[in-house]
C-alpha cells in the first residue's frame, strides 16, 4: 500500500492591506509549520492583524489596517490539504471598507490565536503586565465510560445514512438528467441545486405548473415559425372637444332670422353646400360676374340671390344651424371610429392568439374586448335626434336632463376604450418583443423548468427525505448523548490558564518570577507586582511575560479537548529585545506546543525579522517550511541563505562597496576565508592556503588582519586603518567573483 503523502497548498491574498497593494501568492508546504522572514516595514504585522480581526472585528481596526488613501481592501487565507485519500479545504475571506466593520466569511475549523504588538498593547501593557483573573467556563474532557455499544450504533447509523444518501443522491441526479434532456443551460442559477438542497428544502423554488406542462411549452417554443408578423395595435380614440359646444347649442335659445320661411326651408336643406359655394365665389370673383361651377355669366337676379345667401349665412340662425350640422358630423365620426376600432381589435386578437401558442409566458394571455357598443350607438342616435330638432327650431331650449346621460355614456366609453387599448398594447409590446428575442423567453422557461423539477423531486422523494431526516436526527441525538457522557470530566479554564502561566514563566525565568493565583499577578521576591510590573521588568522580560500570557490564553479559545486540534498559531516577532538564551527558549516553546497542549498536529506561522531566530527555527527543524516576505511577494527561502556564511559575506561586500567597516568586519573575513579553505583545501592550513592564491597573497595584511582583529587582544592603539580593512574585503570579493560568482549575485 502506497504511503500517504500530504501537501498543504496555502494561498494568501492581500489587497490594500497596509503596504500590500496586491499580494497574491500560493505555496506548497509539507506541513502547517511555517516560518516567514521579513525585514521591518515589509507588512508582516498587517497580515497578523487580519487574523485578529476574525475574533475582534471593529471599524476602528479596519481603518488602521487599510492602505492609506484606500477605501476598500480584501484578504484571503486558504489551505487546501491535498492527499491521496481525499482533499479538504479551509478558508477565511475578509472584506474591508473604511468606517465599516469587516465582512468576514469563515469557512474553516481553525481557531486562530494571534500574537503581535497589538495583542501585547491591548491585553498586557494595558493591564500592567497582569491579566484579568475573571475567567469563566470549562474545557470538557473525555471520560473513561464504556460507550462501545453507543459508538457501534453510531457507526451503523453513519453507514446506513451514507448508503441511503447515495441512493437519494442518485435519484436527484436522474431528476436533473431530465433538465439536460430539454437542454437547460447548466449556468442557469436554478439549475445548480444539489441533492442536499433537495434534502433540506431551503430553496424557495415553486412553480404553478408541472414540469411536464412546462416541458410541452418548451417544445412549442422551439417550433415557432420565423416568419410570423408582429401583432398590430388596435385602438379607439375619440375627439370629444366638441361636446361642450354641443351642450351649449342644445340648451341655448337662439333668435330666428327675418327671412321668409320658404327661403329658409329651401336653403337649410343645402346649407353647407351653399356656404361652400359662396366662399368659392368670393375667392374667385369678388364682383360675381361668372359662376365658378358652370362658368356662365351671372345675371342680376342670380346676383341678388347670392346676396341673399350671403346675408342669410351671416345671420345668427344660419350660423347655429351650421354648428348643428358639424356636431352631427362629429357624432357620426365617433360611430365610424368605433366600427373601425372594433374591427381592428378582432384582427389583432387573431394575430395575438396565433403567436401566443408558441410563447410560454403568454400562453394564458388574451387581449381585452371593448365594452358593448350598443349603448354608445343608442346615445349618439339620441343626440343626433335632439340636434335635428334644434336645427328645425333654434328657439327651442332643451333641458340637460334629456341628453346628459347620453353624453356621460360617450365620455365613459371613450375613457374605458383608451384604458383597454393601453392594456392591450402592453401585451402586444411584450409578445412582439418575445417573438423577436426568444432567448429571454427561453431563459425564463429554463428557470421555471428547474424550479418545477426541484419541486417535483421534493414531492417524489418525500418519504426518502423523511427517512433520512429521522436517521440523522437519531444520529445527532446519539452524538450528543456520547458527547455528554464523554464530557463528564471537565476542567476550569481559569485553572488551566493558571497552570500554563506558571509553567511558561518557570520555563523562561526559573525562580526569578512567580505567579500569585489569588491576585492573579506576578511576584518578585514575594512582593506582588500588580502595580509596578512595568517598572521592574526589563524590555526583554516584558516581551517574554506577554508571550507567556499569550500561550496561556489559548485555553480561553477552546470549549472541549478536541478543540485543541483546531488551533492555528499566528506569531509575529515574539523575540523583540530578547537576549539569545530567551530567543532559543522561545524557539523550544514553539516546538513543544503540540506536546504541551496534547494536539494531534502543531500548526503555526511565525513572522520574524531576526535572522538568527529564523536560523534556529530552521536548524532545529521547528519550522518545516520557510519563506521570505519581500517587496509584496512571498517566496520559498533557501535554507543556506539564513546561515552565517551568507551574512558575513554580505558584510564584506558592503565594505567593498564603500560602507565603512566595523569591528566585526575582520571576523567576517576570517569566517568566509576559513569556510572556503575547508571547502577547497581541507588538507592545508589557512596561511598556506592564502599564500597559494595570488589574490590573497597580493594583500600583505589579510592574514594578520583576520587573526589580530578577530581575537580578543588588548590594544593601546588602532592597528589597522579602514583602507587596509577595505583592501582585505576587496581581495575576498575579487577571489569569490573569480570562482563563485553566483554567491555574490545571490546576496546582491
Amino acid at each position: 500500500m502506497a504511503k500517504s503523502s500530504t501537501i498543504y497548498k496555502t494561498t494568501i491574498k492581500a489587497s490594500n492591506i497596509g503596504p500590500h497593494k496586491n499580494l497574491s501568492d500560493s505555496l506548497d508546504f509539507s506541513k502547517e509549520k511555517v516560518a516567514v522572514f521579513a525585514n521591518n516595514g515589509s507588512g508582516k504585522t498587517f497580515l497578523s492583524r487580519m487574523f485578529r480581526l476574525i475574533s475582534e472585528p471593529s471599524a476602528e481596526k479596519v481603518n488602521k489596517i487599510l492602505t492609506i488613501g484606500e477605501k476598500k481592501g480584501e484578504f484571503l487565507f486558504k489551505v487546501d490539504e491535498i492527499k491521496n485519500t481525499g482533499n479538504t479545504s479551509e478558508q477565511i475571506k475578509i472584506s474591508l471598507e473604511r468606517d465599516h466593520e469587516p465582512v468576514i466569511d469563515v469557512n474553516t475549523q481553525y481557531l486562530f490565536h494571534v500574537f503581535n504588538s497589538d495583542y501585547v498593547k491591548e491585553n498586557i501593557e494595558a493591564v500592567n503586565y497582569s491579566t484579568n483573573g475573571e475567567i469563566e467556563g470549562y474545557v470538557l474532557g473525555k471520560s473513561k465510560i464504556d460507550l462501545s455499544k453507543e459508538k457501534k450504533r453510531l457507526t451503523d447509523l453513519s453507514k446506513e445514512i451514507q448508503q441511503k444518501g447515495l441512493i437519494f443522491k442518485s435519484s436527484v441526479k436522474k431528476g436533473k438528467d431530465a433538465l439536460d434532456e430539454v437542454k437547460v443551460r447548466k449556468n442557469t442559477t436554478e439549475y445548480k441545486f444539489e441533492y442536499l438542497d433537495v434534502y433540506n428544502g431551503k430553496l424557495n423554488y415553486t412553480d404553478p405548473e408541472s414540469f411536464a406542462d412546462l416541458k410541452a411549452k418548451n417544445t412549442m417554443l422551439g417550433k415557432m415559425p420565423d416568419d410570423l408578423e408582429d401583432v398590430s395595435y388596435p385602438e379607439i380614440k375619440f375627439e370629444l372637444e366638441f361636446i361642450d359646444e354641443l351642450k351649449k347649442i342644445l340648451t341655448t335659445k337662439y333668435t330666428k332670422s327675418k327671412f321668409a320661411e320658404e327661403f329658409k326651408t329651401k336653403i337649410s336643406s343645402k346649407l353647407s353646400f351653399i356656404r361652400s359655394g359662396v366662399e368659392v365665389i368670393g375667392e374667385a370673383n369678388e364682383k360675381w360676374n361668372d359662376c365658378p361651377f358652370c362658368e356662365q355669366e351671372l345675371v342680376d337676379s342670380a346676383k341678388d340671390l347670392i346676396d341673399d345667401y350671403v346675408k342669410f349665412l351671416n345671420d345668427e340662425e344660419s350660423k347655429v344651424k351650421l354648428d348643428i350640422v358639424e356636431k352631427i358630423s362629429s357624432l357620426k365620426t365617433i360611430k365610424s371610429l368605433l366600427n373601425k376600432g372594433v374591427s381592428n381589435l378582432v384582427t389583432g386578437m387573431k394575430e395575438f392568439n396565433k403567436i401566443k401558442q408558441f410563447i410560454p409566458s403568454q400562453m394564458n394571455d388574451a387581449l381585452i374586448n371593448y365594452e358593448s357598443e350598443k349603448e354608445l350607438v343608442e346615445a349618439i342616435n339620441k343626440l343626433e335626434v335632439l340636434l335635428l330638432e334644434k336645427k328645425e327650431n333654434i328657439e327651442l331650449k332643451i333641458k340637460p336632463s334629456k341628453f346628459s346621460k347620453d353624453i356621460e355614456v360617450i365620455m365613459t366609453y371613450s375613457k374605458d376604450a383608451l384604458h383597454v387599448s393601453d392594456l392591450n398594447n402592453k401585451k402586444i409590446d411584450q409578445i412582439n418583443q418575445n417573438k423577436k428575442n426568444t432567448s429571454d423567453e427561453k431563459r425564463d422557461l429554463n428557470r421555471r423548468l428547474c424550479k418545477a423539477k426541484y419541486q417535483e423531486l421534493r414531492e417524489v422523494l418525500e418519504s426518502s427525505i423523511g427517512e433520512l431526516l429521522g436517521l440523522n436526527s437519531e444520529k445527532k441525538k446519539l452524538e450528543k448523548e456520547i458527547e455528554e457522557k464523554e464530557s463528564q470530566e471537565k476542567k476550569s479554564k481559569k485553572v488551566k490558564v493558571t497552570e500554563s502561566l506558571k509553567y511558561y514563566l518557570n520555563s523562561f525565568f526559573k525562580d526569578k518570577y512567580e505567579f500569585d493565583e489569588e491576585q492573579f499577578c506576578l511576584k518578585f521576591k514575594s512582593e506582588l507586582m500588580n502595580n509596578n510590573a512595568s517598572d521592574i521588568l526589563s524590555d526583554g522580560e516584558k516581551s517574554i511575560v506577554a508571550f507567556c500570557h499569550y500561550l496561556a490564553d489559548v485555553h480561553k479559545l477552546v470549549g472541549k479537548e478536541s478543540d485543541y486540534n483546531k488551533l492555528f498559531f499566528i506569531i509575529d516577532d515574539p523575540i523583540s529585545s530578547l537576549d539569545f538564551h530567551f530567543v532559543y527558549s522561545v524557539s523550544q516553546i514553539i516546538r513543544e506546543l503540540q506536546e504541551n497542549l496534547g494536539m494531534i498536529k502543531n500548526r503555526f506561522i511565525v513572522f520574524t525579522h531576526n535572522l538568527e531566530f529564523m536560523s534556529i527555527l530552521i536548524r532545529n527543524k521547528i519550522a518545516t517550511d520557510y519563506i521570505t516576505l519581500s517587496n509584496g511577494t512571498l517566496s520559498k527561502l533557501k535554507k543556506e541563505l539564513v546561515m552565517p556564511y551568507e551574512e558575513h559575506l554580505r558584510d564584506i561586500l558592503d565594505v567593498s562597496n564603500g560602507i565603512p567597516p566595523t569591528h566585526t568586519t575582520p571576523n567576517s573575513i576570517r569566517h568566509v576565508v576559513e569556510t572556503i579553505n575547508r571547502f577547497e583545501a581541507p588538507d592545508k592550513d589557512l596561511k598556506t592556503y592564502l599564500n597559494a592564491n595570488a589574490v590573497f597573497k597580493a594583500n600583505e595584511f589579510i592574514y594578520s588582519l583576520m587573526h589580530d582583529s578577530s581575537h580578543g587582544i588588548v590594544r593601546v592603539q588602532k592597528p589597522y586603518t579602514e583602507d587596509m580593512i577595505k583592501a582585505g574585503c576587496d581581495a575576498v570579493i575579487s577571489f569569490i567573483n573569480g570562482r563563485y560568482e553566483g554567491q555574490i549575485k545571490q546576496i546582491s
